[in-house]
Formats: C-alpha cells, sequence, structure tokens
C-alpha cells in the first residue's frame, strides 16, 4: 500500500490545470497559437488605415490576447473559482493499493476502484487521473514520502488503468 498527503492550494490547482489543459491540444496546434498570435497582429497592422479599421483592431486584439494574454487569463479564472471552494487550503491523504485508491480530507472520504480512471497521464512533477475527459485528480509528486514511493505508485497505475501514458515532454 502507498501513502502520501498534500496541502490543495491554488498553486496545485494551477499546476494541475495547466497540465490538463496541455493535453487538450494536439502539440502541433498548440505550437502553432503564438505565431498564428504574431501573425494576426503583424497582418492586423498592415491594415491599419485612417480612420482606422475595426478589422486591423480586431485582428491585433485577437493576434495579443492568442500571443500573450490566453494563459493569463486562464490561470486568473482558476485562481477567481478556487477562492470559491470549500475545499481550498484542505491537507488531502490518499492511499493506493492494486485495487484502489481512497481519499480523505478533513470534509470527505471516498474510494475508487481503478476500473473508473479512464486515462492517467504521468508528468515529472505528478499525475493526473482522469475520470472522462473534463474531470480529473491531480497527486502531485511532492506528496510521497520519496521518490520510490512515487515511482511503486505510478507503477500500481500502469498495471490498473487502460490508458496509462507519460508525457514525453515532461515525464
Amino acid at each position: 500500500m502507498i501513502e502520501g498527503k498534500y496541502l490543495f492550494t491554488v498553486d496545485e490547482m494551477l499546476k494541475a490545470s495547466d497540465h490538463a489543459a496541455s493535453q487538450k491540444a494536439r502539440p502541433s496546434l498548440r505550437r502553432l497559437i503564438v505565431p498564428l498570435g504574431i501573425g494576426l497582429m503583424v497582418f492586423g497592422i498592415l491594415l491599419w488605415k485612417k480612420p482606422i479599421s475595426f478589422v486591423s483592431i480586431y485582428l491585433v486584439t485577437l493576434g495579443t490576447y492568442l500571443t500573450f494574454l490566453r494563459k493569463l487569463v486562464a490561470r486568473h479564472f482558476v485562481r477567481k473559482n478556487f477562492a470559491k471552494r470549500p475545499d481550498q487550503n484542505v491537507e488531502v491523504k490518499f492511499t493506493a493499493d492494486h485495487e484502489e485508491i481512497s481519499f480523505s480530507t478533513a470534509n470527505s472520504n471516498s474510494s475508487c476502484q481503478w476500473a473508473l480512471f479512464s486515462k492517467v497521464l504521468k508528468l515529472q512533477d505528478g499525475v493526473l487521473l482522469y475520470s472522462n475527459d473534463q474531470i480529473y485528480h491531480w497527486i502531485p509528486a511532492h506528496a510521497f514520502a520519496s521518490r520510490d514511493d512515487f515511482k511503486a505508485f505510478t507503477e500500481i497505475l500502469r498495471k490498473n488503468v487502460i490508458n496509462f501514458r507519460e508525457d514525453p515532454a515532461k515525464a
């Protein structure tokens, strides 16, 4: 049996949401977002005429958002929503064996059979356990007593969850 615990803070939520968001779009599309944003800004500036064209304003604004603001806006909403959560800044304890994983906090207890999870993504700094494409549990690597416990936990996941992946960029 593997045990661990961590404090569920806004930083943990941001890290988990950043990892989950990076998995939604294909890597080739993610690499195109910033160049697309820069291209839209340049094209908008080239179309700039007197009087100012609304199309050029729109293109520059969209390009600025894609290039500089997209991640900041997403992180702002994660922080805003986290502040409303009743489980913010609570200690999460968990145990895992070959049959299930159990979570407990001051306010709740739950156990999940491994069959509940449709996908696992192992990263260097933690694991995302997906119940479906939108719902996931974040378990940070620092929640374990040692790196060996983290490796043992990922081996349990590898054996019990059919769709186990390691993120090549971050594993």
